[in-house]
């Protein structure tokens, strides 16, 4: 009797394994096929549309995912708010403050904490904030903070600018406009804070880690000594208008052997995010024409997405995708879902 109870519960352990399996590959399957939807409607020209998920009284700019489909959001005033996969949202978090020459920049590690940028002592230091609320430093940055992401081990990469020497601003709008040196730097960050630098050159406008756990980033001109032409200049991005003159100068690289991506005549590369099968979405502006969306694939050249709404993709401050779906924010604070 004994054996046969045991035997029982055996194959009901089974049952439960293969059951699970199932599950998380059906799971999979669904991610994998909602994201290939998208890409071929792309690909035929069909006009998209939109959901609204979340409104902000504030410009929404910075925006990342959980594994389970949760989102968070930072706005310009500071706040950090919490998405549900079921709809729900509340503020998480108040009174992050950015740098003069930084960008407000967030991170969900694995677990579920944060990391986001505050400014100290007008310094860029990155804090984790823990599910509780409660939030504790993790390190200072050399230099002023352009991005953030994490991959599935929890390691931190920043992406910096620093500069030695005389910067020239122009006012109205504020941007540079010349510079004795400048650069940007990818620093790669432990759960201990241990800071390493991975990468030199232009500057790291996105950064974000591919299905093989591999950096990519958005960089924007090279290092070293820097003058602006006298012409008009454009960004996709209104967040990026002090860096208006090194639009000219994108690209998208994989960090490790900086193998660059295809980008067409793409300028102004600002958020991008991976939809599976090696395609991206970007966003940027063609050298004829305004800012918007645009699918990346090897072997072609940008394709622009196109909505029903009006001007939907002119404001955007940032790209997620999440189980196959698209997401992104924009100035006005809202946060919509490409249906």
């Amino acid at each position: 009797m004994k054996v046969i109870k045991n035997l029982g519960i055996s194959l009901v352990s089974l049952f439960l394994s293969i059951l699970l399996m199932l599950c998380f590959s059906a799971c999979n399957k669904t991610k994998s096929e909602a994201s290939e939807d998208l890409v071929k409607r792309i690909e035929k020209g069909n006009t998209l549309d939109v959901e609204l998920v979340f409104e902000c009284p504030d410009p929404l700019v910075a925006v990342d995912s959980d594994k389970e489909g949760n989102f968070y959001l930072a706005s310009y005033n500071g706040d950090v708010f919490r998405v549900s996969k079921d709809g729900a949202n509340d503020k998480v978090y108040s009174g992050i403050n950015c740098c003069g020459f930084s960008l407000t920049s967030l991170t969900v590690l694995p677990g579920g904490d944060l990391i986001v940028n505050d400014c100290v002592d007008d310094k860029d230091v990155l804090f984790r904030i823990y599910k509780n609320g409660g939030r504790i430093k993790v390190v200072e940055i050399d230099g002023n903070l352009l991005s953030l992401t994490s991959d599935n081990s929890g390691r931190i990469f920043a992406g910096v600018w620093v500069s030695e020497g005389n910067l020239t601003v122009n006012f109205n709008p504020n941007h540079l406009s010349a510079a004795d040196y400048i650069a940007g730097k990818i620093l790669k960050i432990d759960e201990n804070g241990k800071t390493a630098e991975i990468y030199e050159g232009g500057l790291p406008m996105n950064l974000r880690i591919d299905a093989s756990e591999k950096l990519t980033a958005a960089i924007w001109g090279k290092k070293g000594g820097f003058e602006a032409e006298a012409k008009s200049y454009s960004v996709a991005d209104l967040r990026h208008m002090f860096w208006v003159t090194l639009t000219e100068d994108a690209k998208i690289i994989s960090v490790e052997g900086e193998k660059k991506i295809n980008t067409g005549d793409l300028e102004s590369i600002s958020s991008f995010d991976f939809l599976g099968n090696g395609s991206l979405v970007v966003q940027g502006i063609p050298a004829i024409g305004g800012a918007g969306l645009y699918l990346l694939k090897e072997g072609t050249d940008p394709i622009e997405l196109t909505f029903n709404q009006d001007k939907i993709d002119h404001s955007i401050t940032g790209l997620k995708v999440s189980n196959g779906s698209l997401f992104f924010t924009n100035v006005d604070g809202k946060f919509y879902r490409v249906k």
